[in-house]
C-alpha cells in the first residue's frame, strides 16, 4: 500500500526518474511528471508538487493531488465544492482514489486531520462529500474500519456514502466471495476539473507553510530521548508536545503511540487515548504482528465497551484470524449496540456481513433471527 512507503522509497523514486532519458512521448512524460509530483509531495516539497500536478492536470491522479494541496492550504470549502461537483458527474461510485498507491501516510493523515476539524453544516451534501473523501483516504492507507466509520457517520443522509460502504463490505473477508454481479466497475473516470479561483488564496506558498510546520522538527532519535526524559521527570505537557512532533515525523512509531495513549489515560483524556489506541491497532493490523493488534483491540474494548468502531475492528480481526465463536460473540455485541442506538441501517449492513462469515450453525441461526 502507498501508506507503507517510507521517505527513502520516495527519494529512490525521484532518483530513478532523474536517470530516465527525455522522451518525445507526451503521455509518458506526463506520467513521469505526475509520479514525480506525488514523490515531491510526500517529501514536503509542496511547491514543486503543486506545479507538477498542474502541468498534467488532465489526469485524474493529478487532480487528486491538487485537491490534497488545496485542503492542506486550508481552502477546504473550495476543495470540497469541486470534489462534490466531481462526484455528481460520476456514473459509478468512487471506490478508490486515483493514484492511491502513491499516497504517503503523513500527507493523507494531514488532509484527514484538516477535514475532521472543518465546521461543515450538519447533514449537508458538503459534509457527506467530505466524509466520502476522508473514507477514500483511509482506504488508500489500508484502514477499512476508519473508512467504514467515516461513511457510517453520513450514510443516513448521503446516499453515495451508503452505496460505497455496502460495496466495500462485500469485499471484506467474505466467505464465500461476493457474487461478481455485486462488484462495481472501478475504472478511472476522467471528468473535467475546474481550477480553483485564484482569488480564493489557494497557492503553493500556503501549502509550503503547512509542510514546513511538519518538517522543521528534530530527528526521531533525538525526540525519543527527549520524550523519555520528559516522562521520567513527570513533565507531562512537554512529553505530549515532544510525542506529537515525533508522530508528525513518523506516524507509525508504535513506541510513541504506546507511551502517549497511556499518558492521555493518566491525564484523564479518554478520547485522545482512544484515538491513539485505534492508530496503534491499525499499524499492527498491517504488520506481521497481528496478535499484537488483537491485544490492542481488546484494550480498546475494555476501556470503551460501547464503541462501535472498536467492536467493528474486533469483528474484522476475528474473521481474519478464523475465530468463529469470538466473531459471533463480538458480532452480537455490535448488533445489540446498533439496536440500542436506533441505528437500524447499520444493524442490517453488519448483520448481512456477519452471515457471510464462517460461523457455527448455532451462531448463524441466532444471527438469522430478526429483532422484533
Amino acid at each position: 500500500m502507498a501508506g507503507l512507503f517510507q521517505r527513502s522509497a520516495f527519494e529512490e523514486v525521484l532518483g530513478a526518474l532523474d536517470q530516465l532519458q527525455q522522451s518525445d512521448d507526451l503521455e509518458q512524460t506526463a506520467e513521469c511528471r505526475r509520479i514525480r509530483g506525488w514523490a515531491e509531495l510526500s517529501l514536503g516539497n509542496t511547491e514543486e508538487a503543486y506545479n507538477l500536478f498542474w502541468s498534467c492536470a488532465d489526469h485524474a491522479g493529478s487532480r487528486v493531488g491538487i485537491l490534497i494541496l488545496t485542503i492542506l492550504a486550508g481552502q477546504v470549502k473550495v476543495a470540497i465544492d469541486h470534489w462534490m461537483r466531481h462526484c455528481q458527474t460520476l456514473d459509478r461510485a468512487p471506490l478508490e482514489l486515483p493514484d492511491s498507491r502513491w499516497h504517503s501516510r503523513p500527507v493523507a493523515l494531514a488532509a484527514i486531520s484538516v477535514l475532521s476539524r472543518y465546521p461543515f453544516t450538519p447533514r449537508s451534501h458538503a459534509q457527506g462529500s467530505a466524509a466520502l473523501y476522508t473514507a477514500l483516504l483511509h482506504r488508500s492507507l489500508g484502514d477499512p474500519p476508519s473508512a467504514f466509520m467515516a461513511l457510517s457517520e453520513v450514510a443516513g443522509f448521503y446516499g453515495l456514502a451508503d452505496l460505497v460502504r455496502d460495496r466495500w463490505l462485500e469485499e471484506v473477508v467474505c466467505l464465500p466471495p461476493p457474487s461478481a454481479r455485486l462488484l462495481l466497475d472501478t475504472r478511472t473516470l476522467d471528468q473535467p476539473f475546474v481550477a480553483p479561483n485564484p482569488e480564493s488564496g489557494v497557492g503553493a506558498h500556503k501549502a509550503v507553510d503547512c509542510a514546513i510546520r511538519i518538517l522543521l522538527y528534530p530527528d526521531v532519535p533525538t525526540l525519543e530521548r527527549q520524550s523519555q526524559k520528559a516522562l521520567a521527570e513527570t513533565r507531562w505537557s512537554d512529553a505530549l508536545e515532544i510525542l506529537r512532533r515525533l508522530l508528525f515525523l513518523d506516524p507509525a512509531h508504535t513506541g510513541s503511540l504506546e507511551k502517549r495513549w497511556r499518558l492521555y489515560l493518566q491525564l484523564e483524556d479518554r478520547e485522545a487515548a482512544k484515538t491513539d489506541l485505534f492508530a496503534l491497532a491499525d499499524i499492527y493490523e498491517k504488520s506481521p504482528n497481528i496478535l499484537r493488534c488483537l491485544e490492542v483491540a481488546r484494550a480498546v474494548i475494555d476501556l470503551f465497551p460501547n464503541d462501535e468502531r472498536a467492536l467493528l475492528k474486533m469483528c474484522f480481526l476475528q474473521a481474519r484470524l478464523g475465530y468463529p465463536i469470538a466473531l459471533a460473540s463480538y458480532g452480537r455485541q455490535l448488533l445489540d449496540l446498533c439496536l440500542s442506538k436506533g441505528l437500524r441501517d447499520r444493524y442490517a449492513t453488519y448483520r448481512r456481513w456477519l452471515l457471510r462469515q464462517n460461523l457455527t450453525l448455532d451462531d448463524r441461526n441466532d444471527l438469522d433471527t430478526q429483532p422484533s
